[in-house]
């Protein structure tokens, strides 16, 4: 088992990221995902990943805290460019995930 997940890891990974053994602070920064606000990357999930070393990050289309329908995804040039944006800040490819539950909840619309 832990030999074909090492395969699949250094399938999705290029070698050279894992040539040094990262130091403790990478290796729990890269355990996290998180979410943020904004159409854009902000300063604050910027440095989140520089210098926390985050793993990845989660989008939304709805802010439940706001109560908006505008979060992180407007459409799917402005998402591109958002995911663009955010992996050119890493050192390490990051995780894109969303919030998708798959039945009546529906985050990537038309």
């Amino acid at each position: 088992m832990h030999k074909l997940l090492l395969t699949v890891c250094l399938a999705i990974f290029p070698c050279s990221i894992y040539a040094a053994s990262p130091d403790l602070d990478t290796q729990i920064g890269q355990m996290l995902i998180v979410g943020f606000r904004g159409m854009e990357p902000s300063n604050t999930i910027l440095e989140d990943i520089q210098k926390r070393h985050i793993g990845g990050v989660v989008l939304f289309s709805w802010d439940g805290l706001v109560k908006s329908n505008e979060r992180n995804i407007k459409s799917p040039k402005q998402v591109k460019q958002l995911i663009h944006d955010l992996q050119a800040t890493s050192n390490i490819p990051l995780f894109i995930a969303i919030d998708q539950e798959g039945g009546i909840v529906s985050r990537l619309n038309p």
